[in-house]
């Protein structure tokens, strides 16, 4: 919408959401005539809506998008986009999730013990974020951690090591 000359981005978000988000927020956005691997649009909170709609328990956010004299890319009101509320930045311990693997209703991971054999550790698991997930307790940065087959393997079993490279 456009509102004393100043775009802005009305997102929707659950009543549960709209206690994460304050005014002056950064705010990645992503318009519909945004080309496939280009750089966000970065907005900021102006204010939070005063109600939630009851049926759809959703609050609405304005977010003040940046003028771009270029007008590249294209953005007019009206036009559909996403976004992602930059809620804050924390350290965290992640692991694939292909290490991690559930049985009764628990996490476990497999750490490598002594002569080569793996210790089912329990862990507690924290948020997702792509193919990584996030372990709050029960190994360390300095455990060796079964990177993949974890789901075949049992406590004690002799497993080969290899060396990986890391991604950069």
């Amino acid at each position: 919408m456009v509102r004393q000359q100043r775009l802005e981005w009305r997102a929707e978000v659950t009543s549960e959401e709209l206690s994460q988000i304050k005014v002056g927020m950064p705010v990645s956005v992503f318009p519909a005539s945004l080309p496939k691997g280009a750089p966000a649009m970065l907005g900021k909170v102006r204010v939070i809506g005063p109600t939630v709609d009851p049926q759809a328990r959703t609050a609405v956010v304005f977010v003040d998008l940046p003028k771009n004299p270029n007008d590249e890319p294209p953005v007019r009101a009206g036009m559909f986009a996403s976004g992602q509320f930059q809620l804050g930045a924390t350290q965290g311990l992640t692991l694939p999730q292909e290490s991690v693997v559930m049985r009764d209703g628990f996490s476990f991971v497999f750490k490598l013990g002594e002569n080569r054999r793996v210790i089912q550790t329990k862990v507690n698991v924290g948020r997702r974020v792509g193919a990584r997930i996030e372990v709050l307790t029960g190994v360390t940065v300095a455990d060796n951690i079964v990177e993949s087959g974890a789901g075949f393997l049992t406590n004690d079993d002799l497993v080969a090591v290899s060396a990986t490279v890391q991604p950069k």
